[in-house]
C-alpha cells in the first residue's frame, strides 16, 4: 500500500522540519541574550522580600512619615489647648503658674545662648496662646516670689507676695536639633525636636505628679550669631 506509506514519510518530515525550525529559533533567542516572551519568569522573591513588597502599597498608605516641624505659634497653640484639656476648670479662681526654667531643659546639639532664646520664645507664645487662661514663667518670676514671701514674712503679712500667685506647675523636657531632608529644589532645613513634660510642684501633696506631656517638631527660629569676619 504505498499510498498510506508515503503520506506517513510527508508527515514525517513536516514534523521533522518543524522541530528543527524551533530549535534554530531557540538557538537565535539565545545567542541574542533574551528569550521568547513566553519563557519569561518572575524573580524568585525571599520570604523577607515578599513581606516588604507586601506591605507597601502604590499609594504608599501603609508607610508612616515622621511629622513635619511646624511654627512655633502653631506648636504653642496646640500645647496650650492640651494642657488646658488636661487641668480642671477653676472657675473664679487665678490662672494656674507654669514655670519655664533653664535649668529643667536638656540640650543636645545647640549651645546655651539658642537654649535661651528658644526657652524664652517658648514662654512668650504659650502665655499669648493660652490668653489668660495659663501663666508661664520663668526663674526670674520664683526669685522675685521668694523675695515678696520673705519680705512679708519680715513685715507680718505672711501670704502676702506682692500679688504675685505661687507656682502650680512645672514644665521639663528636652530640646534637641533636627534635619529636615531636602525637597525638590529645597535646602535641608534645621528644625527643634521638643520634649515636654508638666508636673506639680512641691508646694501640692502630690509633688512630681505628670499632668501632661508631648513631643513636637518646631521650624528652628532662632537668631543665632553671623560668624565674625576674618
Amino acid at each position: 500500500m504505498p499510498g498510506p506509506m508515503k503520506n506517513v514519510s510527508k508527515c514525517g518530515f513536516v514534523l521533522a522540519r518543524e522541530i528543527c525550525v524551533f530549535v534554530a529559533l531557540g538557538i537565535f533567542f539565545s545567542a541574542a541574550g533574551c528569550a521568547p516572551v513566553s519563557a519569561k519568569r518572575s524573580p524568585m522573591l525571599s520570604p523577607e522580600e515578599q513581606v516588604a513588597s507586601s506591605q507597601i502599597t502604590p499609594a504608599g498608605k501603609d508607610l508612616v512619615a515622621p511629622p513635619a516641624p511646624v511654627e512655633v505659634t502653631r506648636a504653642t497653640d496646640s500645647i496650650a489647648d492640651e494642657i488646658l484639656r488636661r487641668l480642671p476648670q477653676q472657675e473664679g479662681k487665678p490662672a494656674p503658674v507654669i514655670m519655664v526654667d533653664d535649668e529643667h531643659f536638656a540640650v543636645q546639639g545647640i549651645e546655651p545662648a539658642e537654649k535661651e532664646q528658644v526657652l524664652d520664645r517658648l514662654r512668650r507664645e504659650l502665655n499669648r496662646a493660652a490668653n489668660g487662661r495659663l501663666t508661664f514663667v520663668g526663674r526670674h518670676y520664683m526669685d522675685i516670689l521668694q523675695q515678696e514671701q520673705e519680705l512679708a514674712r519680715q513685715t507680718g503679712k505672711v501670704g502676702q507676695a506682692g500679688g504675685l500667685e505661687p507656682v502650680d506647675y512645672r514644665l521639663t523636657g528636652s530640646i534637641s536639633l533636627g534635619l529636615s531632608p531636602a525637597g525638590q529644589g529645597t535646602e535641608p532645613s534645621s528644625f527643634y525636636q521638643v520634649s515636654l513634660k508638666m508636673t506639680k510642684v512641691a508646694a501640692q501633696a502630690t509633688d512630681g505628679e505628670s499632668v501632661w506631656a508631648g513631643d513636637y517638631s518646631i521650624r528652628r527660629f532662632a537668631s543665632l550669631p553671623r560668624p565674625a569676619q576674618p
